[in-house]
């Protein structure tokens, strides 16, 4: 199922370190730098990564060039609200993907390592699950 997975949340939360752990864990590579761009072929699947969401991206014409890149699966990341997420909304509509807004997990006193595997994990779990339908 053609779906975007969107990494929701407010400035500094986690959305591009997760972004960048999902990529991690399904290449065993390192993505350079902090926000980047990149597709991957897993399982016979095209999967499109790009993890800046901040107010200033163009973020329908990157997640377009990633759709005609024939991506099945999309990451990204926006803010709660407001222009980043209008985009994704948009784009999703126009192109017939399904849209998956995921919020990062938090806590005050639990060691983020921990609670971020754990995210990705669930995360990656819901992307096979909807490669597989």
């Amino acid at each position: 199922m053609k779906t975007i997975i969107c990494i929701q949340g407010a400035s500094h939360t986690g959305k591009t370190s997760t972004i960048r752990d999902i990529y991690t864990e399904l290449t065993g590579d390192t993505p350079a730098g902090g926000d980047f761009e990149d597709v991957i072929d897993y399982q016979d699947a095209k999967i499109g990564f790009f993890s800046a969401g901040d107010p200033g991206y163009a973020l329908y014409n990157i997640i377009e060039s990633l759709i005609q890149r024939d991506c099945i699966i999309i990451f990204c990341s926006c803010r709660s609200h407001g222009k980043t997420q209008d985009d994704i909304e948009r784009v999703a509509k126009t192109y017939g993907y399904k849209l998956i807004y995921v919020l990062t997990y938090r806590s005050s006193n639990v060691d983020v390592e921990f609670i971020r595997r754990h995210f990705v994990s669930a995360v990656i779990d819901m992307m096979k699950s909807c490669i597989n339908l």
